[in-house]
C-alpha cells in the first residue's frame, strides 16, 4: 500500500478511483463482448451456409446480399452460366443458390417471429441433398409441396418429419406443405428459422426467369480452390467476350465468406456506432473522475509537495509518482470489469439458449477485448492521474500566471465562437462543400464552449442564482460564490451536461423532423381511403396481388409507386453513378399537393424525368438535360434508356428522381415475366368509386392481403399514424444517449462536488460555527449542483438545435426537409437534467452536513 499512499491520501479516495476505472472498463468490455457475440454469430451462420470452394455471382456482390437487399436492388447473372460452368473439367458439382425471406405460420395462422435472427428459405441442391447442409432425417424436398427444416428450427416449431406447415412468401402462400426431412449445418444458425425448399420452388420464388443470384462450385478431387477460381475466371471472360455473363465474376469460398460477413456487419453499423460512442463517452467520464481524485489528493498533500520542491524535487518527479498507483487502480478496475462482464455474457448466453437460440461468443474477440480493456483502462488511469496531479502541483503560487491564462482563454474562446458561427453561416450559403464548413463550425463551437466554460459557469450561475434567491437568498448567494471561486471545476460538470444534452436533443429534433416531414407529406399526398404496403421496409408488393385485388374489389382503382436500382449518367459526366429511381403514375405531380413544381409543368412528367430540388442543385441539372439510365445494371436484364428532365420539384416524396411507371415497365430488354420480381411496387394507393361501400371494400382488401401476411391494407389515417413507430425508435436512441450521458454526469457531479466540499472544509466549518443551519449548508451545495445542471441543459439544448439545423442542410440522406422542434420532449429532457443535478448534489450535501463546526475542528 506504500505506493498507493504515495498518490492517494485516504482509502476512500482509492476506492473512488477504482470505481471510476471500473465504470469505464465495464462499458468498454461490454462493447467488445457485444460486438464479439454479434460478429461470432454472424460468422457462424455465414460459414455454415457459404461452404463451396468457389462462387460465381454478380461483381462485388456477396451471398448475404440476397437476404439484405430488396428485390429491386438484387443483382443476378444469366442462368445459362450454370451449364457453361458444369462442363468444365475442374468442376465436380454446381449448385444454384436461391435464398429469400419466408414467414412460417403456426396452427392458428399467426406468423412465427424469429426475433432478431432472420427467417430464411434456401433452395436445395439438384442432387437431392440439403444444399450446404446435410439431411440427417428423412429426405430433401423434391416438389413445391415439400420442405426440409433445419433441426433447431424444427425443434423450436415443435415439428417432426411428416407434419405439415403453412409458408408465406411475397405474393405466394403455400398451405399444407409436408416436412420431408431435417437438415443440419456445420455451424450454429444463430436462432434463424431456416426452411429448405425444392430447387424448382426456390427458383420460381426467388429469381426471375433465366436468372440466378449465385452459383456454388465444388472442385474435382486434386484440384485446388485457386485452380478452380482461375478456370472459372477464364471461362467467364470468354463468355463475356461472346456477349454472355458480362456481369459475373468468380470468387474463392473464403473470400465470399469474408465478404458476406462484412455485408451483414455493415448492416449493423448503428449497433457498432452506439457501442463505440458509449465506450468513448464512458472512458472519458472515467478519466475525468480519476483525474479529479488524484487532483484532490495532491491538493491535500500541498504542504508535503512544497517540502519536496524545497528539497530539490521537480514538479515532474512529483507528478510521475502517481503513475504506479494509477496503473494499479486501472488494472484492478478493469479486471473486475472484465470478470463481471464475462459473467453477464455467459448468463445471457445461457438464458438465450433456454429459448432455443444459440448466441456465439467469439473467444478470440473476447480475449482481444479483455486485453484491450485492461490496457486502455491502465493507460487512461495513468494519463488522467498525471493530468490531475499536475494541475494540483503546478497550481501552487502561480496566481498571476493563472490570471493571464484565463484572459488568454477568454480571448481564444470568443475567437473560436466567432469562427464557428461564421463558418456555419458561410457554409449554409454555399451550394457545395457545405459539409466541411459545417464540421469546422461544430468543432470551433465546441472548442469555444470548452474555453469559455468557466466564464459561462459564472455568468449563467448568476442568472440562476437570482431565480434560486426567490426561495432562499442565503443558499443562492453561497452557491453563486462557490461557483465563482471554483469555476474551472464547475465548468467540467457543465461540459458533461452540455455534450450529453446537445447530442440527445439533436437526435430528438432530427427524429421528430423526419417523422413530421413524412407524416406531413403522407397526410397531404395520400388522399385515397386505403393504402396497400409491405409490412417490411425492404419488401415489395407482387403485381399478382394488385391484380387479384382489382379483380375482386369492384369499384377500385390503383396507383402503384416503386423503386428500381439504376446507374445514371448526367450530361457533364463521363461515367455513371449508382442511384435509386422511383417510379409512379403519369399524373403523380398533378395530385401530390405537397410537391411544389419549381420548373416545368406536371404534363412534362408523362415523357420526362422529375428531379428533386436538392439533386438538381447538387448536380447542376436543368430542365431539358438528358439523363441516361442503366436500369437493373447488375442483372441479365440490364437496359439502357434516356429521358429528358421534364420538371424540377421541391418535394418530400422522393430524394433524387422519379420516372413514369408506364415508361419504365415498357423498356425493351425487361421481360414481362420478370417485372413482378424486379419492378414490384412498394406502395399502392387505392381509390374507391363513389357509392361503393368502403367497409365492404376494406374487408375484401384485407382478406386478400391476409393470405400473404407480409402485405398490409391500411386506412389513410392508419397509414399516416404508421410513421409513429419509426420516430419512437429514433427517440429511444435519443433518450438512451441522454440517460447514459446523464448517468455519467451524475457520477462526475457527485465526484467533483464531493471533493469540492472536502476542499472547503474550513469555509463550511466557519459557516456552521456562525450558526448556519444544516439545511442552509446542504441547500447551498444542492443549489450549486442544480444551477450547473440547468446551465448545461440550456446550453446543450441550444447547441443541439444548431446541430440539428446544420444536419438538415448538409446531410440530405437523413430525409429531413424542415426542422420540427418537439418542445415537450426537450422540456422533459431539461427537467431530467434538473433531477440529475439535484441527485448529484445530495451526497456531497450530506457530506457537508457531517462536517464539524470550526470550533471543533
Amino acid at each position: 500500500m506504500s505506493k498507493i499512499d504515495a498518490g492517494l491520501s485516504t482509502r476512500r479516495q482509492f476506492v473512488a478511483a477504482v470505481l471510476a476505472a471500473l465504470l469505464g472498463a465495464v462499458v468498454l468490455a461490454g462493447a467488445f463482448f457485444t460486438h464479439s457475440a454479434v460478429t461470432s454469430t454472424v460468422d457462424g451462420v455465414v460459414k455454415a451456409v457459404v461452404t463451396a470452394d468457389a462462387y460465381v455471382g454478380p461483381k462485388d456482390a456477396s451471398v448475404a446480399d440476397i437476404v439484405l437487399n430488396a428485390s429491386s436492388d438484387q443483382a443476378y447473372i444469366d442462368s445459362a452460366t450454370v451449364s457453361v460452368i458444369a462442363q468444365l473439367p475442374d468442376v465436380a458439382s454446381v449448385v444454384s443458390i436461391y435464398i429469400g425471406p419466408v414467414t412460417v405460420q403456426d396452427q392458428q395462422g399467426d406468423p412465427i417471429s424469429p426475433g432478431l435472427a432472420p427467417s430464411l428459405a434456401i433452395g436445395a441442391a439438384d442432387d437431392g441433398q440439403g444444399g450446404p447442409g446435410t439431411i440427417i432425417e428423412g429426405v430433401a424436398p423434391t416438389s413445391v409441396k415439400q420442405v426440409a427444416l433445419e433441426k433447431d428450427t424444427a425443434s423450436r416449431l415443435g415439428l417432426v418429419v411428416g407434419d405439415t406447415v403453412t409458408l408465406v412468401f411475397n405474393g405466394v402462400t403455400m398451405d399444407n406443405v409436408t416436412v420431408s426431412g431435417l437438415v443440419a449445418y456445420d455451424g450454429s444458425m444463430g436462432g434463424a428459422i431456416v426452411v429448405v425448399l425444392s430447387p424448382t420452388g426456390a427458383r420460381a420464388l426467388f429469381a426471375p426467369p433465366n436468372a440466378v443470384p449465385f452459383i456454388a462450385v465444388t472442385a474435382q478431387t486434386g484440384v485446388s480452390a485457386q485452380q478452380l477460381q482461375d478456370s472459372l475466371a477464364a471461362t467467364l471472360a470468354s463468355a463475356a467476350d461472346q456477349g454472355g455473363a458480362a456481369n459475373a465474376e468468380a470468387t474463392l469460398g473464403p473470400v465470399m465468406q469474408a465478404r458476406s460477413s462484412a455485408a451483414v456487419a455493415g448492416s449493423l453499423w448503428w449497433l457498432n456506432a452506439c457501442l463505440i460512442a458509449a465506450a468513448v463517452l464512458t472512458m472519458a467520464a472515467a478519466g475525468f473522475l480519476v483525474a479529479n481524485v488524484f487532483a484532490s489528493a495532491q491538493r491535500e498533500r500541498r504542504d508535503q509537495n512544497r517540502l519536496l520542491l524545497d528539497l530539490g524535487a521537480t514538479p515532474g518527479q512529483i507528478v510521475r509518482s502517481v503513475a504506479a498507483p494509477a496503473g494499479l487502480i486501472g488494472l484492478i478496475g478493469s479486471v473486475i470489469a472484465v470478470v463481471v462482464t464475462l459473467g453477464l455474457a455467459l448468463l445471457a448466453r445461457a438464458l438465450i439458449a433456454g429459448m432455443g437460440l444459440d448466441l456465439g461468443m467469439g473467444w478470440l474477440w473476447l480475449g482481444l477485448g479483455a486485453v484491450i480493456t485492461v490496457l486502455a483502462s491502465i493507460v487512461v488511469a495513468i494519463g488522467s492521474a498525471i493530468l490531475g496531479a499536475r494541475s494540483a502541483v503546478v497550481a501552487a503560487d502561480v496566481d498571476a500566471l493563472v490570471r493571464r491564462f484565463n484572459r488568454a482563454r477568454m480571448v481564444g474562446g470568443v475567437v473560436a465562437l466567432i469562427v464557428g458561427v461564421g463558418a456555419g453561416v458561410w457554409g449554409l450559403t454555399r451550394a457545395t462543400s457545405t459539409l466541411w464548413y459545417s464540421l469546422a463550425s461544430v468543432l470551433a463551437v465546441l472548442v469555444a464552449l470548452a474555453l469559455l466554460g468557466p466564464v459561462l459557469v459564472v455568468g449563467v450561475g448568476k442568472v440562476f442564482a437570482i431565480v434560486a434567491g426567490l426561495f432562499s437568498s442565503l443558499q443562492a448567494r453561497l452557491a453563486k460564490g462557490d461557483l465563482s471561486r471554483h469555476a474551472s471545476r464547475a465548468a467540467t460538470v457543465l461540459g458533461v451536461f452540455t455534450v450529453t444534452i446537445a447530442a440527445a436533443s439533436a437526435v430528438l429534433v432530427l427524429a421528430d423532423s423526419a417523422a413530421s416531414g413524412d407524416q406531413r407529406a403522407a397526410s397531404q399526398d395520400v388522399v385515397t381511403p386505403f393504402v396497400v404496403s409491405p409490412t417490411q421496409s425492404t419488401g415489395y408488393i407482387a403485381s399478382s396481388v394488385v391484380g387479384l385485388m382489382s379483380q375482386t374489389a369492384t369499384g377500385t382503382t390503383y396507383a402503384s409507386f416503386g423503386r428500381v436500382a439504376a446507374e445514371v449518367t448526367l450530361p457533364d459526366q463521363d461515367r455513371p453513378t449508382d442511384a435509386t429511381v422511383m417510379y409512379g403514375p403519369p399524373d403523380t405531380f398533378a395530385t401530390l399537393s405537397t410537391t411544389q413544381i419549381l420548373e416545368g409543368t406536371s404534363d412534362a412528367f408523362s415523357n420526362g424525368v422529375a428531379v428533386s430540388k436538392a439533386f438538381a442543385e447538387a448536380r447542376g441539372v436543368q430542365v431539358g438535360d438528358v439523363i441516361t439510365f442503366d436500369l437493373l445494371p447488375d442483372t441479365p436484364f440490364v437496359t439502357q434508356a434516356s429521358l429528358p428532365v421534364g420538371l424540377i420539384v421541391d418535394t418530400a416524396v422522393f430524394r433524387d428522381m422519379m420516372v413514369p411507371q408506364t415508361w419504365i415497365t415498357s423498356q425493351k430488354g425487361i421481360p414481362a415475366s420478370a417485372t413482378s420480381q424486379l419492378l414490384g411496387p412498394t406502395l399502392v394507393l387505392v381509390t374507391v368509386s363513389a357509392g361503393v361501400d368502403l367497409d365492404a371494400t376494406y374487408d375484401t382488401l384485407t382478406e386478400i392481403a391476409g393470405r400473404y401476411r407480409i402485405i398490409q391494407v391500411q386506412t389513410r389515417d392508419d397509414f399516416i399514424a404508421g410513421f409513429a413507430p419509426a420516430v419512437s425508435q429514433t427517440r429511444f436512441i435519443g433518450w438512451a444517449v441522454a440517460v447514459f450521458g446523464l448517468v455519467a454526469a451524475l457520477l462526475v457531479t457527485v465526484n467533483l462536488f464531493g471533493f469540492g466540499v472536502n476542499r472547503r472544509r474550513h469555509d463550511i466549518g466557519l459557516l456552521k460555527a456562525l450558526g448556519a443551519p444544516d439545511k442552509v449548508v446542504s441547500g447551498s451545495v444542492v443549489t450549486a449542483s442544480v444551477i450547473i445542471a440547468a446551465s448545461g441543459g440550456l446550453i446543450g439544448l441550444v447547441v443541439g438545435l444548431g446541430l440539428a439545423f446544420l444536419a438538415r442542410h448538409v446531410v440530405p440522406a437523413l430525409g429531413v426537409t424542415a426542422v420540427s422542434v418537439p418542445w415537450l420532449w426537450l422540456l422533459g429532457l431539461f427537467l431530467l437534467c434538473l433531477v440529475i443535478g439535484w441527485l448529484g448534489g445530495l451526497i456531497p450535501a450530506r457530506q457537508a452536513v457531517r462536517l464539524p463546526a470550526l470550533g471543533r475542528v
